[in-house]
């Protein structure tokens, strides 16, 4: 067979492309910059927000349409210089510096295991660091009962439109309540190919 220039040919050039398009990828979680540190001298705390988007159309999506457990941190000690010692005033205890704590957030799930935030931050009269060894916990772990998400809807059926169950069966989620009824007519085939399964042990 012989190479010939495109020039050679009569006939119109078949394309050599055309577009294409895979299964729609599962949203993602998009962070914003970090704000400045809250303390100009000393441990102080910088936050951020982080929210839950299409990864299509970077459209900002309710928070339990993301994966809880992928969630970026969205608050970071930080330190931008030491403060200068000063001899404390007169006053006793209360011109000493103390560590003061915000009302804990709600948790970040809905169902299950998840975790809670709050506010630590240094209140220092005379602009002396507080003592880093008795911080207080800014984050503790938090569980909310799944009973509500276990009832099986009238219809099963896979909500929200959502693209990506045939993902969610893939990789294993359908144990999860969550996925388990937003996906449910997709999971509901795990079941059934457990049941045949089972069946066919008890035959041999």
């Amino acid at each position: 067979m012989t190479t010939l220039d495109d020039s050679e040919c009569i006939d119109p050039k078949p394309a050599t492309r055309r577009e294409c398009r895979l299964e729609e990828c599962p949203p993602e979680w998009h962070t914003f910059e970090w704000s400045e540190c809250s303390a100009s001298c000393g441990r102080g705390e910088m936050t951020r927000r982080v929210v839950c988007t299409s990864s299509v159309t970077s459209a900002h999506l309710e928070e339990r349409r993301c994966r809880p457990e992928d969630k970026p941190v969205t608050r970071m000690t930080c330190m931008t210089r030491d403060c200068p010692v000063q001899i404390r005033r007169k006053g006793g205890r209360n011109n000493l510096p103390q560590w003061r704590k915000g009302e804990w957030g709600q948790c970040s799930v809905t169902c299950g295991a998840g975790i809670q935030e709050r506010a630590v931050q240094c209140h220092s009269v005379n602009g002396d660091p507080c003592d880093p060894t008795s911080e207080p916990t800014s984050k503790q772990k938090c569980n909310i009962s799944c009973d509500h998400e276990l009832d099986q809807p009238s219809v099963c059926e896979d909500k929200f439109r959502v693209a990506y169950c045939p993902l969610v069966l893939k990789s294993g989620y359908c144990t999860r309540p969550y996925f388990r009824t937003m996906c449910c007519e997709t999971c509901s085939r795990v079941k059934a190919s457990d049941n045949r399964t089972k069946r066919k042990k008890r035959e041999f």
